[in-house]
C-alpha cells in the first residue's frame, strides 16, 4: 500500500517537473517561478496525502509537506533560472570575469615582443609560460564566443531597456576582447620556443599520469594486503 501512494507522490512530482516548456530558449524568470510554484504545491499536496494516510499527526504532515515542496520547488527555479534572460546574463558575467581579469586580452598590446613579454610576466614562475598562456588563452577565446552567444540569446527573451543596455556593454567589451586574444595566440604558437614548451609541458603530464597510476596499483596492493588479513584473522577466530 505503502508503494502505491509512494508511487503516486512521484507521479505527481514527475507531472510537475515535466510539465516544463520543452522551448527554453523563450523562457521568462516570472514562467520560471509559475513552474516552480506549482512544482512545489504539487510535491507539498501528494507529500500531504501520503502522510496523512500513513497515519500521522496533522503538524507532521504539515512539516513534511512544506519541507518537500520547498525542496521541489527551489531546486525547479534554480533548474530553470539558468535559461531566464538574468540567468543567461549571469552564466555570460561569469565568463567574462576571467577575460577582465586577463592582461592580455584587456590591453592593446600590438607588438609582439610586448605580447609575449606580458606573457612572460603573467606566468614569471613557470619555465612553459608560453604552453600555459596559449592554453589559457584558448579557454578564455571560448568563453568570450559562450558569453557572446548567451547574452545574444538574453536580449532577444526581454524588453527591459537597461537590461539590454548592460548586454550590450558586456557584448562591446566581449568582442573588442576576441581579437586581442586571437592574435595574441597566434603570436605565441609562431614563436620559435612554443613548441619546445609544449612538448615538455606535455612529457610532465605524461610523468605525473604514471606516478598518479603507480600510487592507485600501490594503494590497490594495500587494500588487497589488508582484505586478506581480515580474512584470515576471521577464519582464525572459527577456531
Amino acid at each position: 500500500m505503502n508503494k502505491k501512494k509512494n508511487l503516486v507522490a512521484t507521479g505527481l512530482v514527475l507531472f510537475c517537473l515535466l510539465g516544463m516548456p520543452a522551448n527554453l530558449n523563450a523562457i521568462r524568470e516570472q514562467t520560471a517561478r509559475t513552474i516552480s510554484t506549482f512544482a512545489g504545491l504539487g510535491t507539498g499536496s501528494a507529500t500531504t496525502y501520503c502522510s496523512i494516510q500513513r497515519g500521522d499527526s496533522f503538524t507532521r504532515s504539515f512539516l513534511k509537506s512544506a519541507l518537500s515542496g520547498g525542496l521541489v520547488g527551489g531546486f525547479t527555479y534554480f533548474c530553470l533560472y539558468w535559461f531566464t534572460p538574468q540567468g543567461r546574463m549571469s552564466r555570460a558575467k561569469s565568463r567574462i570575469k576571467w577575460i577582465r581579469a586577463n592582461r592580455i586580452a584587456t590591453s592593446d598590446l600590438d607588438a609582439k615582443e610586448r605580447v609575449l613579454d606580458a606573457v612572460k610576466e603573467e606566468y614569471i614562475s613557470s619555465d612553459v609560460y608560453l604552453a600555459r598562456g596559449c592554453h589559457d588563452l584558448m579557454r578564455l577565446l571560448d568563453d568570450a564566443r559562450q558569453a557572446i552567444g548567451l547574452l545574444e540569446c538574453a536580449c532577444a527573451d526581454t524588453e527591459d531597456k537597461s537590461f539590454i543596455r548592460e548586454a550590450n556593454e558586456l557584448l562591446w567589451f566581449t568582442r573588442q576582447a576576441m581579437p586581442r586574444i586571437t592574435a595574441a595566440i597566434k603570436i605565441i604558437r609562431d614563436c620559435p620556443d612554443y613548441a619546445k614548451q609544449l612538448r615538455i609541458q606535455e612529457e610532465r603530464r605524461i610523468e605525473l599520469e604514471k606516478l598518479r597510476l603507480q600510487r592507485e596499483r600501490v594503494w590497490a596492493e594495500q587494500d588487497k594486503a589488508r582484505a586478506q588479513e581480515r580474512m584470515a584473522d576471521a577464519y582464525a577466530g572459527d577456531y
